[in-house]
């Protein structure tokens, strides 16, 4: 895996965070831009044109899956990085493209996401990806297995940190 990450944002009616993200992924990213904006009412599409950004401006709302469905086909990249409107990138990427690049098993990673303040970031949790057993649950309406890791966010805007001391252990293998 060789280049620059390309960096997704898919928007809507999110100006007022969206210069700065897309500022930091200038600094940071390293390759192309694409907004991926959702009929938004705002000036969204507006500041994605002003910072330079490639811009998908879809008549109306696709949703967010399909949004970045859109915004990955538009890139020319190997790697890309899906970043909310409403974060900032605080490190570069390109040290995680190489490091993710000597483990081609692993196809997804996760950034540290911090506070403003610079400490962790804490409130919601992510699922692990699902047994056999708990789709099997799932299917038969027993409900959802709980596997959950607490993870991040108490607040709309982070920052994220990408740290090449963090062990691939911990990051998601598809």
């Amino acid at each position: 895996m060789n280049g620059e990450p390309g960096v997704v944002v898919v928007t809507y009616n999110s100006a007022q965070y969206l210069g700065e993200c897309l500022r930091s992924a200038a600094r940071f990213g390293g390759g192309d831009i694409v907004v991926v904006d959702n009929h938004s009412t705002d000036a969204s599409c507006e500041i994605a044109r002003a910072a330079g950004a490639g811009l998908i401006a879809n008549a109306e709302n696709l949703g967010f899956a399909a949004a970045v469905n859109q915004g990955v086909r538009a890139l020319k990249t190997e790697t890309v990085l899906l970043l909310n409107p409403d974060a900032r990138i605080a490190t570069p990427l390109t040290p995680m493209v190489a490091r993710v690049s000597d483990h081609p098993q692993v196809g997804v990673v996760g950034g540290r996401l911090l506070n403003e303040d610079g400490s962790d970031q804490e409130g919601f949790a992510v699922r692990r990806f699902p047994t056999a057993a708990a789709l099997i649950a799932e299917q038969f309406r027993c409900g959802p297995v709980p596997r959950l890791t607490t993870v991040a966010a108490q607040r709309p805007s982070a920052l994220i940190q990408l740290r090449l001391g963090v062990s691939l252990d911990n990051c998601v293998e598809v």
